[in-house]
């Protein structure tokens, strides 16, 4: 492990997953890295990842399998077009070209598919980006004697895929050889379930389903429902569905803590908050027009109020990272299992290696919050990007941020360099140990642990009687939250019961980090691309006669560089996103924003989201 090991420099690069992290990632690596070879692949028919609105169910070719996003009808961002734009690619603002807008400035969903597409275009058309491939296996190969002593990473890759773009052959088995890979697929095809006694009756009932499934309203009017989560998607959901319920039957939505500022939501007097669930009950009634009975949900809180004829449970909270298709060869840890499949040139599932690289100080942790911290996550991470024992393989966005798409930015721009060919004088380097290249991690495990347990013996605690837990109406919302007290602040870290730490205090998610962790990833790239840095006072305009336009579907380019009413892109050299304390605050202010936004909705008679969506889009 303390053996230094020449950096990796592939000449040929697969990247995986067409959403935004993968499209920023092929553009990277092709315009910044010194490859011969860079391509995307892509399982569904277009790009866009969660952004993506996968058709229904009856208009998908049966010979072809559907990969659900979680995208929903309406669905618009809580994050402003600056902090969505790529660098040299910026995201028009939807007011600058579109009518009724000044007051939601939000980008719908179509509108970033529309961005992600424009900035994909070029790339489909150039053969570098391939749809319909889905990657079904990754498996590392040991290097050889035979491999090119100038690429030992050559070939380093197999990657079995599904052809499903050749409707002659849907499904063929492909196999290629890489030598480096990128993994960019994210974190929703993992939903996270809660291990609340019932739970799984319920789920295999059919009357508890993921927020990842769901499609709007319609077919669920009139449905007495219960919500679990007050994060974006679960309060959507139940902002979508107040619209059919009354406060003598409101949507039920079970929260374990006070609603962070940035899961931005409206008090209604249709949504009534409740305390956590204790536990799940499935249960028959008669049905009136038929002979079959009808199946029913109770559940206990844990004030001990009881909820009965439940129709259906929406699940909303969040997902986590897994990598289940990729298999590594075995690390040199003093591990039996370990040994064994190195003894019978076996690979190993890269998320069998959770339990290596922990800080003493969880080693022993079994159980609750803790281990989902460390299991939660992909093991042996270089700067959450590269893999520590075999840098050739990279994942860009393993992380939850509140500016993805500028962290997609960077941290593919530092992949790119640090792959980049020895002679370049901007080429990123990273630790030439593997026991270096694992201490980054090591570090972010403590630093998570620490917090918890600092969170857990706090001495402000809040009200924990159930008059209190009967009054957390509201807690779900924005405008009670806006001004935190201690009270408050210990109930968003151990939950409105005290004894629930929240799971976005979590490795996987940057969180406070976030600021310090992309301006040290973009000192490193400006260090080697200066160009990348912000430009000086004077050096040229953004926008100047070098930049280009493209357009698609409905956003379409014009002739003389304006916006049209269509919307347009614009490729323009320029700099990273600034991080800074300032631009955090900035970004911090747009949730305020977004709070005024839904109130300006609400006050036009929008039905939420969901009218909005599809008012302007369609």
């Amino acid at each position: 492990m303390n053996k230094p090991e020449p950096a990796v420099r592939p000449k040929r690069v697969l990247i995986i997953g067409g959403g935004p992290a993968g499209l920023v990632a092929l553009r990277n690596l092709i315009e910044l890295g010194t490859f011969e070879r860079v391509e995307l692949v892509e399982r569904r028919d277009d790009v866009g990842g969660v952004w993506y609105l996968d058709p229904p169910a009856s208009k998908t070719a049966s010979s072809v399998p559907r990969f659900p996003s979680p995208a929903y009808p309406g669905l618009i961002g809580n994050v402003l077009p600056e902090f969505l734009s790529y660098h040299g690619f910026p995201f028009p603002a939807p007011a600058e070209y579109k009518p009724n807008r000044k007051h939601q400035p939000f980008p719908t969903l179509i509108e970033t598919h529309e961005y992600l597409q424009a900035f994909a275009k070029p790339f489909i058309a150039d053969g570098r980006i391939r749809l319909g491939q889905e990657v079904v296996r990754v498996e590392e190969r040991p290097v050889t004697s035979t491999n090119d002593d100038e690429n030992p990473t050559k070939d380093k890759w197999r990657v079995v895929l599904r052809d499903w773009a050749d409707p002659t052959r849907p499904g063929k088995q492909l196999e290629e050889l890489w030598d480096a890979v990128v993994v960019c697929t994210g974190w929703y095809d993992n939903p996270l379930w809660p291990d609340t006694p019932g739970l799984d009756e319920v789920r295999e009932a059919g009357l508890a389903k993921h927020a990842r499934g769901w499609r709007g309203p319609k077919g669920w009017e009139g449905k007495r429902t219960l919500i679990i989560g007050n994060a974006n998607s679960a309060n959507d959901i139940a902002a979508q569905l107040a619209k059919y319920a009354s406060t003598d039957s409101p949507v039920y939505r079970s929260i374990r803590r006070p609603n962070f500022a940035v899961f931005v939501s409206l008090p209604d007097e249709r949504i009534e908050d409740v305390p956590p669930v204790k536990r799940y009950a499935l249960y028959s009634v008669p049905s009136p027009n038929s002979e079959q009975p009808v199946r029913k949900v109770k559940v206990e809180l844990e004030n001990g109020r009881v909820i009965a004829d439940i129709d259906v449970v929406w699940v909303g909270t969040g997902y986590k990272p897994y990598a289940s298709f990729i298999h590594v060869l075995p690390p040199r840890f003093e591990d039996p299992e370990l040994d064994f499949a190195r003894s019978q040139g076996q690979t190993v599932p890269i998320m069998s290696l959770v339990r290596f690289n922990l800080p003493e100080s969880i080693q022993c942790s079994d159980k609750g919050v803790v281990q989902a911290n460390w299991m939660h996550r992909i093991p042996l991470l270089h700067r959450y990007l590269l893999f520590g024992p075999s840098p050739s393989l990279a994942f860009n966005l393993i992380t939850m941020a509140f500016t993805s798409f500028l962290i997609a930015d960077v941290g593919s721009c530092w992949i790119a360099l640090a792959w980049s060919a020895s002679q370049s004088p901007s080429a990123v380097k990273y630790p030439a140990t593997l026991h270096e290249r694992l201490q980054f991690e090591k570090r972010m495990l403590g630093i998570v642990d620490k917090g918890l347990k600092e969170a857990a013996s706090s001495d402000v605690k809040p009200e924990s009687e159930p008059e209190h837990t009967d009054r957390c109406q509201h807690l779900g919302t924005t405008e009670t939250t806006f001004r935190p007290t201690e009270t408050l602040i210990s109930a968003w870290r151990n939950g409105i019961n005290g004894h629930t730490p929240s799971a976005l205090n979590t490795y996987s998610g940057l969180g406070d980090f976030e600021e310090e962790y992309a301006i040290g990833l973009t000192n490193d790239v400006v260090g080697a691309r200066p160009e990348l840095g912000k430009p000086e006072s004077g050096s040229g305009a953004v926008g100047d006669s070098a930049s280009t336009e493209v357009g698609t579907g409905r956003v379409l380019a014009n002739g003389n560089g304006n916006i049209g009413r269509e919307g347009v892109y614009k490729r323009i050299p320029g700099p990273l996103a600034e991080y800074s304390p300032e631009r955090t605050k900035k970004r911090e202010a747009m949730y305020v924003v977004k709070f005024a936004s839904l109130m300006w909705m609400r006050e036009q008679g929008k039905g939420g989201n969901l009218d909005l969506g599809r008012g302007q889009e369609h």
